[in-house]
């Protein structure tokens, strides 16, 4: 799946429950600008289960690049061996489990 750095290559939204599946994709070169979570993917008010893909150069600009391979809000989604390559951000911040990485 092909983002042409034109804006996010996925999104899901209202709801969608884990019984969805991403598997085996290329999701590349995704882009959120000023709108933070998920240049690659963004799951909002939903929960797929997003297994056994590569996510790779996706780009934010954004608020600190949250978010650049995927991002979630409102979300219980299942991720699982996937892998992440080459995202970039202007600046990069993450929040996974409550705790903070500037770099």
């Amino acid at each position: 799946m092909e983002g042409s750095l034109i804006g996010r290559t996925v999104i899901i939204e209202n709801g969608i429950t884990n019984e969805f599946v991403i598997s085996g994709f290329n999701i590349r070169n995704g882009l959120t600008s000023n709108e933070n979570y998920g240049g690659g993917i963004r799951a909002e008010d939903s929960s797929p289960k997003i297994i056994n893909n590569i996510i790779e150069d996706n780009y934010s600009d954004g608020w600190h690049g949250k978010g650049l391979s995927i991002g979630l809000y409102n979300s219980s989604s299942i991720i699982s061996n996937n892998t992440l390559l080459g995202d970039e951000a202007v600046i990069q911040y993450s929040d996974i489990k409550k705790g903070y990485d500037y770099r």
